[in-house]
C-alpha cells in the first residue's frame, strides 16, 4: 500500500510536470482588475509601459491588438456573446525581458492580458471564402451612358427595369437584393449608365434563337436575371474563391468575474 501510494505521488507530480505552461507571459507585477463594462463610460482603450486602461472593450478589441488587425469575422471559436460583451480593465502587468523599459510595449500588455487573466491559446489559418462580383462579360459591356438629365422616370416591375444615371456600385447593390447575395461592383467602370433590364422569359428569349424559348420558359427568376445582364447588359455574376487569414480559438477562459455575462 505504501508504494501503491509512492507511485501515485509521483504520477501526480508527473501530470503536473506536464502542463503546458509555455503560453503563459512571464512578469513581475501582474495586478489587473476585469469588470463588467460601465455603462456610463464609452470606449476607450490606453496603454503605457506598464499600465492598461480600458472601457467597454470586447474580446474582439484585444485580440485586434495582438494579432495585427484581425476582424470579428474572422476569428472562429468564440460565441456571437463573446466577440460582443463588453467590459472594463485597469491594472499594471510588467513584462519580463524588456529590452527597454522606457518605450510602451503594447502588444506584449495585451499578449500577457489574454494569456494570463484568459489562458488564451489560438493560432491563425487559412480558409477559402467565396464571393460574388459583378464584371464586365467577356464578349464586352453593352451599356449606354446617361446624357444630362431631365430624364424619364425610372420603371420598376417585378421582371422589368429601367434606371437613368446608375452607377455600377449602385447597380451591385440593387442586384445584391434582388438575388439575395451581397455583389461586389468589380466593373471598374465609371460613369452613369442607362440600364434597360428585361429579365421575363419574353425579354431574355429575345436574344437568343427560337429553340431556346421552351427552356429559358422553364428556369427560375435569378437564372433569368443573370441571362439578362450577359445579354442586354454585356454583364455577369462570377463567384471568386479566394484565401483569407483566420484566428482559430483553441482555448479561452473567461475571469470569473464576466461569468455572467459571458456564459452560454
Amino acid at each position: 500500500m505504501r508504494n501503491h501510494g509512492a507511485n501515485a505521488l509521483f504520477l501526480v507530480i508527473l501530470v503536473m510536470l506536464c502542463v503546458d505552461t509555455s503560453e503563459q507571459v512571464p512578469t513581475t507585477v501582474d495586478k489587473v482588475r476585469i469588470t463588467p463594462a460601465n455603462p456610463n463610460v464609452g470606449k476607450l482603450l490606453e496603454l503605457s509601459n506598464d499600465t492598461i486602461a480600458a472601457a467597454s472593450i470586447t474580446l474582439s478589441d484585444l485580440l485586434w491588438y495582438e494579432y495585427g488587425g484581425v476582424r470579428p469575422e474572422d476569428i472562429r471559436g468564440l460565441t456571437r456573446e463573446q466577440l460582443t460583451t463588453r467590459f472594463d480593465v485597469v491594472g499594471t502587468i510588467d513584462v519580463i525581458g524588456r529590452p527597454d523599459p522606457k518605450q510602451h510595449y503594447q502588444s506584449q500588455l495585451i499578449d500577457a492580458l489574454l494569456k494570463n487573466h484568459f489562458h488564451l491559446k489560438a493560432h491563425e489559418d487559412t480558409e477559402t471564402v467565396s464571393s460574388k462580383e459583378l464584371r464586365t462579360s467577356p464578349g464586352g459591356m453593352k451599356l449606354t451612358l446617361t446624357p444630362h438629365c431631365p430624364c424619364p422616370p425610372d420603371v420598376s416591375t417585378a421582371t422589368h427595369f429601367v434606371g437613368h444615371r446608375v452607377a455600377m456600385v449602385a447597380l451591385a447593390s440593387w442586384l445584391s437584393r434582388k438575388l439575395n447575395s451581397e455583389i461586389a461592383d468589380r466593373t471598374n467602370l465609371g460613369g452613369l449608365y442607362t440600364i434597360d433590364l428585361n429579365w421575363s422569359p419574353e425579354g431574355v428569349a429575345l436574344n437568343f434563337p427560337p429553340s431556346y424559348a421552351p427552356r429559358i420558359s422553364s428556369l427560375p427568376p435569378e437564372d433569368l436575371l443573370q441571362m439578362a445582364l450577359d445579354s442586354q447588359l454585356g454583364l455577369s455574376i462570377e463567384t471568386n474563391h479566394h484565401q483569407v487569414t483566420i484566428l482559430t480559438i483553441d482555448h479561452i477562459e473567461i475571469p470569473s468575474s464576466l461569468m455572467g455575462p459571458f456564459s452560454q
